[in-house]
């Protein structure tokens, strides 16, 4: 997460610099995809096949687009929803869910 966050931030940042010399810096934020890495095997609403993530992604670079945004529809749509979320209860939950994974 806090690697995430960070390159969220350094990627708003760095726009910001080379704004003035029409150079577009993004950060996708593609969240959940069918991967090895991610242990999800099959493709649902919230988690995209690793194909319609890539076609979503490259889609999604456009001129003036956000330095940094979330792609994918359904993850969009959470994104927002978390964003009314106090950060305390974000961390708080996300501590029960980790704990109940080991």
């Amino acid at each position: 997460a806090a690697t995430k966050a960070f390159q969220q931030s350094w990627s708003q940042s760095l726009a910001a610099e080379l704004e003035e010399n029409n150079i577009d810096v993004f950060c996708l934020r593609p969240g959940l995809t069918v991967s090895e890495m991610s242990s999800y095997t099959e493709a649902s609403l919230f988690v995209a096949s690793s194909k319609r993530m890539a076609t979503v992604c490259l889609n999604s670079v456009r001129p003036f687009a956000p330095a940094s945004f979330v792609p994918y529809l359904p993850h969009a749509f959470l994104d927002t929803l978390n964003s009314f979320v106090p950060e305390r209860s974000a961390w708080s939950a996300a501590r029960k869910v980790n704990i109940g994974k080991h």
